[in-house]
């Protein structure tokens, strides 16, 4: 049975750390903790050395990133099943199309240009109002329990 870790792994030396030691077999880790996607890619490579495989980990995450973070996955040959997304109970994205993995688990290779998804630069512009008249979305704050968004 394989085991699989995600906390302890919060800096590129703590994740590097962990998958030399082989403290598990499989690595659940984000970007966002190693400091960026290239980072994050470059661990994977190096659990990829070590005979180890990785899942993603996220806190949540626009379109734009979950693109991103999707295209490297495809850069790497040590990827599991059970990738972390969020994508589907999120009220909302800046993209003009929701990105596959809202409506199916599986994302495929995208089509087209980039990263394969468009920004909506009108509701950029709504929610950076709203940003501005609310200031940063504390996901966690009890106080917006059952309350709507704006």
């Amino acid at each position: 049975m394989a085991v699989c870790t995600n906390e302890g792994l919060w800096t590129v030396d703590d994740a590097y750390r962990h998958i030399t030691h082989r403290t598990a077999d499989v690595y659940c880790f984000s970007s966002y903790w190693v400091g960026s996607l290239l980072q994050f890619q470059r661990l994977c490579h190096v659990a990829h050395c070590e005979g180890l495989q990785i899942v993603k980990h996220t806190h949540g995450e626009l379109g734009i990133a979950a693109a991103a973070a999707h295209h490297v996955l495809l850069t790497l040959p040590n990827v599991v099943d059970g990738n972390q997304q969020t994508a589907h109970m999120m009220q909302d994205d800046i993209l003009t199309e929701p990105v596959p993995i809202v409506s199916q688990p599986d994302w495929k290779v995208p089509q087209g240009t980039g990263c394969c998804v468009v920004v909506d630069e009108e509701k950029v512009a709504r929610y950076h109002e709203l940003y501005r008249k609310q200031g940063q979305l504390l996901p966690y704050d009890p106080n917006f329990i059952g309350r709507e968004m704006g």
